[in-house]
């Protein structure tokens, strides 16, 4: 026990019939102590190493964690040979929320995104804070054309989803990306990440014309990343 609270449990077995002695409940009491602490220390050893890996406002894992993960994703992908996609999203009319209502209202309004966006993931994805109100997701055996369907996914969802602000009003948001493709845009977990922001700063000037099936059969033809625009890219979000 330590604090009053049970971390473990030694059962304990010996060849002689009898009650232990007390010398021997001493010495197994001062064991189950130091087996106590070394338990104790070990769950906040990976407290900590958890915690170091989270993003403390969303709860999404962090920078730090996305670069473990683009890690594990290259290895996987070179022993499978199947391809993954790395999809850089940007919310578009966030700044105006932070602006209009403060950056508390700004938090809120993030921690309701992150967990809309996390109901409609695969356990496989991997969604990260990459900084600010910007978030990239990990799709694993995954192709440009099944990438775009996600991420058209998200987008959708996004835009249906009513946040309430501190007045009492309403609004929506949308969100541009862009979706890199390893290896065929970078073989190096920086290069898919430079990739996938290079196409999302693209889908920032993107006419909201230009339609999914263009994008993803351009795409196709040839090494050109997807861009994803938002209603709103040309807001200053």
């Amino acid at each position: 026990m330590m604090s009053g609270l049970v971390v473990g449990v030694m059962n304990l077995v010996r060849s002689q019939v009898g009650e232990f002695s007390s010398s021997e409940i001493r010495l197994l009491t001062l064991l189950a102590d130091q087996a106590a602490i070394a338990i104790q220390n070990a769950s906040l050893h990976q407290t900590v190493n958890q915690q170091a890996r989270r993003d403390m406002l969303t709860s999404l894992p962090n920078r730090r964690a996305l670069d473990e993960r683009l890690d594990q994703a290259i290895s996987q992908s070179n022993r499978s040979r199947h391809p993954f996609s790395v999809v850089m999203m940007d919310l578009d009319g966030f700044k105006t929320i932070n602006d209009t209502y403060g950056h508390e209202a700004g938090d809120d309004v993030l921690q309701q995104l992150a967990n809309s966006l996390m109901q409609s993931l695969r356990s496989t994805d991997f969604l990260a804070r990459y900084g600010g109100d910007e978030m990239t997701l990990v799709l694993p055996d995954t192709d440009l054309p099944q990438a775009a369907h996600v991420a058209r996914k998200l987008q959708t969802q996004l835009q249906s989803l009513v946040i309430r602000l501190p007045d009492g009003q309403t609004t929506t948001l949308d969100v541009s990306g862009g979706i890199a493709l390893f290896p065929k845009h970078a073989d190096t977990a920086p290069g898919l990440l430079r990739a996938a922001d290079e196409a999302l700063y693209q889908a920032k000037n993107t006419p909201v014309e230009l339609s999914w099936r263009r994008v993803i059969e351009r795409a196709n033809c040839r090494p050109s990343r997807i861009v994803m625009a938002s209603r709103q890219n040309h807001a200053g979000g």
